[in-house]
């Protein structure tokens, strides 16, 4: 179980960094997704497992909080990048994003 958690946890930062940097919504949606499995495997070690110490209780409370605010700035991501989407078409800078998306990218491209 702690493995599935790993392999879920490492795809759905992946994903999510990847949305972020890039402003794609297809990315971010897919971490968005996983990070209802992921709360399920945290609501788990917080509720249903047999033995477990009271700072795992009180981790896994903070890290529901945080799947919850995560939720909740994701989907106003995604809003946000269906509100200034742009074309295809577009030419390609640092890590397959379009050149202009972000700043950060920007100023990454221009080293």
């Amino acid at each position: 179980m702690l493995l599935l958690y790993l392999g879920t946890e490492a795809t759905r930062i992946f994903f999510g960094s990847k949305g972020n940097l890039c402003q794609r919504k297809v990315p971010l949606a897919v971490s968005l997704a996983l990070t209802v499995p992921a709360a399920v495997m945290a609501a788990y070690y917080l509720l249903l497992q047999t033995y477990t110490l009271r700072l795992e209780a009180i981790l896994s409370a903070i890290l529901l909080l945080f799947y919850a605010a995560e939720l909740l700035l994701g989907v106003l991501a995604l809003l946000s990048f269906s509100r200034y989407s742009t074309g295809r078409g577009q030419r390609r800078g640092a890590a397959g994003c379009s050149a202009h998306t972000s700043p950060v990218l920007r100023s990454v491209d221009a080293y």
